[in-house]
């Protein structure tokens, strides 16, 4: 009897300790932001150059002139090429489309697109340190028009349980409160949420439209399949 009391209590131990070194692992790793995320320098004149070049690239590819059997086409962009942007060129956008400026409290967004959705890691400042957030969007299209959804949330390595969109709030509210009262962030939520859907139709400066009829995603790139119309 005494040699079973014994192994219970070693036993039990055991699995306390186990417990113990979990938490501590997972609580280290939620401070850890993914190994994918690494910001391009925005100062850097290449990092620059190639915000500038997606950037334009993308509105001359909307506004080329084709002829009517090829008003199909396709666009690759890379998430390499968008990064370049969201580092160099994202709180001057934000200050100049949206008359906002970038808090504080958040650091560079980056994107990481893969078959199963598109991440979006942000860092986020609490006690004087950085803490990642990384949400993963689903895009598909229904019905005709573009639907997100949030499918996955995780603080830094560690996926966080429950409602993703809800855990998603909760960072950003207690991080930036005075973002999330914006009614612009609403919006964005509203989408998020899928209560609301995004119209895939864009007018251009010349009076025609584009429309965006499907997209694939592939390891670090996303096709956009889209239809110029009159």
């Amino acid at each position: 009897m005494l040699r079973c009391s014994h192994g219970r209590r070693f036993i039990l131990l055991a699995l306390v300790a186990a417990i113990v070194v979990t938490v501590l692992v997972l609580w280290r790793l939620s401070w850890i932001a993914p190994a994918w995320y690494a910001p391009p320098d925005p100062k850097n004149q290449r990092i620059i150059a190639l915000a500038d070049t997606v950037e334009y690239r993308l509105v001359e590819e909307a506004q080329k002139i084709r002829a009517p059997e090829s008003d199909h086409w396709t666009l690759r962009v890379e998430d390499s090429q968008i990064n370049a942007w969201l580092s160099a060129r994202l709180p001057k956008w934000v200050a100049h489309e949206e008359g906002l400026v970038w808090p504080a409290q958040l650091g560079t967004p980056q994107i990481r697109i893969q078959p199963e959705g598109i991440s979006m890691a942000l860092p986020i400042m609490q006690s004087g340190a950085a803490r990642t957030v990384v949400a993963r969007i689903r895009p598909e299209m229904f019905r005709g028009a573009l639907q997100l959804q949030v499918d996955r949330v995780a603080l830094g390595r560690v996926s966080l349980p429950g409602e993703p969109l809800t855990n998603l709030l909760e960072r950003l509210t207690a991080a930036a409160p005075q973002l999330i009262d914006d009614p612009r962030t609403k919006s964005a939520l509203d989408l998020l949420s899928q209560s609301r859907n995004i119209d895939p139709i864009l007018k251009l400066e010349d009076g025609r439209h584009i429309r965006l009829i499907g997209f694939t995603l592939g390891d670090g790139r996303i096709d956009l399949s889209v239809q110029t119309l009159d």
